[in-house]
């Protein structure tokens, strides 16, 4: 049986910030958005079999999302 690591990136603020991070989010991830007006929430999950692998990918997600905030 292989080791499953999960982690998750939250961010919440207005609905149109999400939208716009979503659509930068590598097609191989999973997300979702929950619309709540100014209040939203976005979810990222990052799969992988070792920590390291999270935190690589965790890095590049912050790395792509880190201006998008404004």
């Amino acid at each position: 049986m292989t080791d499953s690591h999960l982690s998750e990136l939250t961010w919440a603020g207005p609905l149109s910030i999400i939208e716009k991070m979503s659509k930068l989010i590598p097609a191989n991830y999973n997300f979702e958005v929950i619309n709540n007006n100014d209040n939203s929430k976005l979810i990222i999950y990052v799969t992988d079999s070792t920590l390291e692998s999270i935190r690589t990918k965790v890095d590049n997600l912050l790395e792509i999302l880190s201006d998008q905030d404004q």
